[in-house]
């Protein structure tokens, strides 16, 4: 079983990983605005739903080291 802190380097990294592709296909123009906003939604919702999962499972961390999803810069 994989530790707590593997999981939270699991849940990072595809964070990272899908927030990487949502801006490539932002850029790309593959995405409309509304579609990029629909996407964005969804995107903060797993960062609530991270941040939650790291409060509970690495307390330690809060408030000190609290990774959150990038949204696209302007």
């Amino acid at each position: 079983m994989a530790s707590k802190s593997d999981e939270g380097s699991s849940l990072k990294r595809f964070a990272e990983c899908a927030v990487g592709m949502r801006n490539i296909f932002y850029q790309d123009g593959i995405l409309s605005e509304p579609e990029f906003l629909f996407m964005d939604n969804h995107f903060k919702v797993l960062e609530m739903a991270y941040l939650r999962w790291k409060d509970k499972h690495m307390p330690y961390l809060s408030g000190i080291e609290r990774g959150t999803l990038q949204s696209k810069s302007t």
